[in-house]
C-alpha cells in the first residue's frame, strides 16, 4: 500500500558537511595561490620580470620564475574590469579554437587561467602591469606578427583590445573566488549572463521600458495592424487589445499561477522562473495574428489546432496565445442565458485565455527547470490549466484517453507513456491523470515527487520508493484503481 516515507536526515547532514569541507579546501587552495598586489613585494616581482620580456617572443622563464604562483585574485566587488566578465569571454570566442588543450598552436595552451599565465615554451605571453611588453597584446594589436586572431577580417574591436590592455596593466588579475585551473569556457561569463547583469543594474521602471520596447517591436514584426496596449504586472507584461477589466483579470490569474509554479519547481540552489525582466504575454484576437507572430519570431510553422506557445529561453521570454473570446469582454448568447450557465455546454469557447497561457507557461518552465520527462512537462501544464477551467471539455477528453489506455492494457500502455514511447496526446493524458491522482490522494507529497522528477526519467522508481514507499508495480496498480473509480463515467 502506498504511503509517505520521510527522507533520511543523515544523508542530508552528511552531504552538507562534505560541501562545507569542500568549500574550506577550495578557499585554502585559492588563497595559497595569491600574492599581494600592492607594496614593495609586487614591485619586486615586476622588476624581476623586466629582463625576461620584450616585444619579441620571450625566452623560456627561469625555474625560479616558473615556480611562482599565479597573480593575486582581485577583491570581490563589481567595479573595474573582471577577468571572467570582460576578458575570458573574448579569449573563449576568439582564441580557444587554436590554443586549447588538444591543439595548443604555437605551443600555447589558453584553456585555463593558469596555463594562460604560464605562456608557451618561448616564454610568457602576458606580463602583468606591462601591456606594451606582453606578446598577446602585441599580437592582437597587429604590432607583432602574426596578427591574432588570424585573418584580415577577424580583428578584435578597438574597445575590446583596450579592455585587455587595461586588464594587463592592472596586473592581469583573476577574480576572487575563481578557480585558476578551471577551463576558461566554464568560468567565462556567457552573453546571456552579461545581459542579465546589465539589466540587474537598471531600475524596475527602466527594465519595464526595455520590455515594453522589445514587446512592441516583436508585435510590429508580426505585421499586426493594431497597436497593443501594455499592462504590467509583478512578473508579467501583457500586450493585447483586451479591455482593461479582462487584462487585469488575466494578469491576476497569471500571477497566482506563477507563484504556484515557482514553489512547485524551485529546488535548493536551483530557483525556477527567475528572470531579470518580466515575461511578456502576447494575446491575439485571432489565429492569423498568432500564427504570423510565431512564424516571424520563431521562424517555424504552427500545427493545426495549436492555440498557444511559450519560449522562456530567449531574451525577453514570452508566452503567446490566441484569445478564445476574440477580444470580447464576455461570451454572451441568448441560448446561454436561457439554458445554462455552463458556456462549454452550449457552444461557447471551451478554453479560457488564462488556462491557455498557464498551460504553456508551465510546460516551458518545467522544461527549463531541469531535464523532466515529457509526461511531466505536458501533464503539469494541463493539470494547472484545469484548475482555472474545471468544466472545460478539454480535460474530459484527456480522461477519456486515459481510460482507453487502461482498457488496452494499463501496465504496458502507461509505461510507454511514462517513457515517452507514444504520441503526445497520450503522454499528456497520462501525465495529467497521474498528477490529478497524486494531488487528490497525496497533496502534501506530490510536489516533492514533481521536483524529484526534474532530475530525469531515470528517477521515477527512486521517487516512487522514497516519496510513496512503494514499488512501481504497486504504484501503477493503485493509480489504475483510482482511474477506474474516478474516470469510469467519462465516456
Amino acid at each position: 500500500m502506498i504511503g509517505c516515507a520521510r527522507f533520511s536526515r543523515c544523508t542530508v547532514v552528511g552531504l552538507s558537511l562534505i560541501a562545507l569541507l569542500a568549500v574550506a579546501v577550495s578557499t585554502r587552495d585559492t588563497s595559497a595561490r595569491q600574492e599581494p598586489t600592492k607594496g614593495s613585494t609586487a614591485k619586486k616581482k615586476t622588476r624581476g620580470q623586466k629582463k625576461a620580456t620584450s616585444a619579441k617572443p620571450a625566452p623560456a622563464a627561469a625555474p625560479a620564475e616558473a615556480s611562482k604562483p599565479a597573480p593575486a585574485a582581485a577583491p570581490a566587488d563589481d567595479s573595474g574590469l573582471k577577468f571572467t566578465r570582460d576578458i575570458a569571454p573574448v579569449l573563449v570566442a576568439n582564441c580557444m579554437t587554436c590554443h586549447n588543450a588538444e591543439k595548443h598552436r604555437g605551443d600555447l595552451d589558453m584553456s585555463s587561467f593558469d596555463k594562460l599565465i604560464k605562456g608557451s615554451k618561448a616564454g610568457k605571453v602576458l606580463i602583468p602591469g606591462k601591456p606594451d611588453e606582453s606578446p598577446l597584446v602585441l599580437h592582437i594589436k597587429g604590432e607583432e606578427p602574426p596578427k591574432m586572431p588570424p585573418g584580415n577580417n577577424n580583428n578584435l574591436a578597438a574597445a575590446t583590445i583596450a579592455k585587455i590592455e587595461a586588464w594587463v596593466k592592472a596586473g592581469a588579475i583573476l577574480d576572487a573566488g575563481a578557480d585558476p585551473s578551471a577551463m576558461l569556457s566554464k568560468i567565462a561569463a556567457t552573453p546571456e549572463s552579461l545581459r542579465q547583469a546589465a539589466l540587474s543594474k537598471l531600475t524596475p521602471a527602466e527594465r519595464d521600458q526595455k520590455s515594453i520596447a522589445a514587446g512592441i517591436d516583436r508585435w510590429k514584426k508580426a505585421n499586426i495592424k493594431t497597436k497593443p496596449e501594455t499592462t504590467p504586472g509583478d512578473h508579467f507584461l501583457l500586450l493585447s487589445n483586451l479591455s482593461e477589466s479582462r487584462a487585469k483579470q488575466v494578469l491576476k490569474d497569471m500571477e497566482k499561477e506563477y507563484n504556484v509554479l515557482k514553489a512547485m519547481l524551485s529546488r535548493p540552489g536551483k530557483p525556477a522562473l527567475e528572470f531579470p525582466e518580466k515575461i511578456s504575454l502576447y494575446v491575439f484576437k485571432d489565429r492569423i495574428g498568432y500564427v504570423e507572430f510565431v512564424r516571424t519570431i520563431e521562424n517555424r510553422e504552427i500545427d493545426d489546432g495549436v492555440q498557444a506557445d511559450a519560449n522562456l529561453g530567449v531574451e525577453s521570454p514570452y508566452v503567446a496565445s490566441v484569445d478564445p473570446l476574440a477580444g470580447r469582454d464576455d461570451f454572451v448568447s441568448e441560448r446561454t442565458e436561457k439554458r445554462s450557465k455552463k458556456k462549454s455546454e452550449v457552444g461557447g469557447p471551451e478554453r479560457t485565455l488564462s488556462a491557455l497561457l498557464t498551460e504553456q507557461l508551465a510546460f516551458a518552465a518545467t522544461n527549463q527547470a531541469g531535464k523532466p520527462p515529457r509526461w511531466l512537462s505536458l501533464g503539469l501544464g494541463a493539470f494547472l490549466g484545469s484548475k482555472l477551467e474545471p468544466r472545460s471539455p478539454y480535460y474530459r477528453r484527456l480522461r477519456v484517453v486515459t481510460v482507453e489506455q487502461q482498457q488496452l492494457g494499463w501496465i504496458s500502455k502507461v509505461n510507454d507513456a511514462l517513457g515517452g514511447q507514444t504520441e503526445d496526446d497520450k503522454i499528456r493524458a497520462i501525465g495529467f491523470s497521474l498528477l490529478e491522482w497524486l494531488a487528490s490522494a497525496f497533496p502534501a507529497q506530490y510536489p516533492r515527487f514533481v521536483r524529484g522528477m526534474l532530475e530525469g526519467q531515470e528517477k521515477l522508481d527512486d521517487g516512487i520508493g522514497v516519496v510513496f514507499n512503494s514499488s512501481r508495480e504497486q504504484f501503477l496498480n493503485a493509480w489504475e484503481r483510482w482511474v477506474v473509480a474516478g474516470y469510469g463515467q467519462t465516456r
